[in-house]
């Protein structure tokens, strides 16, 4: 924030989110759950629903997000507005709450990609108070933007981010492909990640003994989970991330960049006997049992948390309307650090459509 204040931005102030950004859809029990501007019984998406919905609404121009399994792609996504996640270390995390110290990203949310460069060009760089943060140089992502799509190869995994697919979410994917393709982006088919849910549990612990733990259900239990895997095997699969090859995934793909789903078949996060709508009720998302509850929202943020594990750059874009009138998104993901590439490709995308222009009947 201080680096946004710096270039010149100007805060508004503080937005709602999900309890210590524990939770995909944007429910608080405390100061109330943040509604989607497209119809307020639909879920947001979390962790950062206020950010969405501010940004959605016209509220404000841009907003920072957290990212840990999905919590900027995801209410970027059911708001209609473009998130950034960027690479892992890009973004300093200085005076942010950690959730899980090696998923957590901080990224710029606002109605366009190019709005996304404009607030990652002031974000990112190193930072003496983050010892994660990359000393790597800065691009000049804004001027990137406008660098010719073609020659490009983008990769469209088939297998695992098209298993139970909405049909309406599938018309929308497949015609942004189509979009891209036009644009000189060719197209070739086609990651599992390690579950935070054991660094959630240190964070939640730490937040116990200094009288901040949670008071709602649902952010302790992914905690209580965490203490069933011990500390070795954690220690060991963080090792084997920092082992991967330069670009993994997408450098096991044809091309640079690699387009994908943004929601799966739990992304409607509502219980089987609902209607099969990408942003659910959410009354029926938060009905049943805690463990239940927890499992929806597993289903709702599993293709984005892979993209955290592997700390990859990925940014969410809308990509048409459901009948019921909700946005529909997916998001492209890129090599590590290239986030100009991945912003380059979604500006390319929102200048030959109209999806962002769009606005909810509760916005401006």
């Amino acid at each position: 924030m201080a680096r946004l204040v710096g270039a010149g931005a100007v805060t508004l102030g503080k937005l709602n989110m999900t309890e210590l950004a524990m939770g995909a859809l944007g429910d608080n029990p405390h100061h109330g759950h943040a509604r989607n501007p497209w119809n307020p019984e639909r879920c947001t998406g979390g962790s950062s629903s206020g950010s969405g919905v501010a940004v959605a609404t016209g509220l404000a121009y841009g907003a920072i997000g957290t990212d840990t399994g999905g919590s900027i792609r995801l209410p970027a996504a059911a708001c209609g507005v473009a998130g950034l996640k960027p690479t892992y270390g890009r973004v300093s995390r200085a005076g942010g709450m950690a959730l899980s110290w090696s998923n957590d990203h901080l990224g710029p949310m606002a109605r366009t990609a190019q709005d996304c460069a404009l607030m990652l060009q002031a974000m990112a760089g190193p930072d003496p108070l983050d010892a994660t943060a990359s000393p790597r140089p800065v691009p000049d992502y804004l001027a990137a933007l406008d660098t010719p799509v073609g020659p490009l190869r983008v990769g469209v995994p088939e297998n695992f981010f098209f298993q139970g697919i909405d049909p309406e979410m599938e018309a929308g994917v497949r015609a942004a492909v189509a979009t891209l393709a036009s644009l000189g982006g060719a197209r070739d088919g086609g990651a599992p990640a390690r579950s935070a849910g054991d660094e959630r549990r240190d964070q939640h612990h730490l937040a116990q003994r200094v009288g901040r733990a949670p008071r709602g259900p649902a952010p302790g239990e992914p905690a209580r989970a965490g203490r069933l895997h011990p500390g070795a095997p954690r220690a060991g699969a963080a090792g084997a991330r920092l082992r991967l090859p330069p670009g993994a995934p997408p450098a096991r793909a044809p091309g640079p960049c690699l387009l994908a789903r943004r929601l799966g078949r739990g992304g409607r996060c509502s219980p089987p006997r609902s209607s099969r709508s990408p942003r659910p009720q959410l009354a029926a998302a938060l009905e049943g049992p805690l463990e239940e509850i927890i499992v929806r929202q597993g289903r709702f943020s599993r293709l984005t948390r892979p993209f955290n594990g592997l700390g990859l750059p990925a940014l969410s874009l809308p990509c048409g309307f459901s009948r019921a009138g909700l946005p529909l998104a997916f998001q492209l993901v890129g090599r590590p650090f290239d986030e100009a590439t991945v912003l380059r490709l979604g500006h390319a995308y929102q200048q030959a459509t109209d999806w962002h222009t769009r606005r909810p009947a509760l916005g401006g």
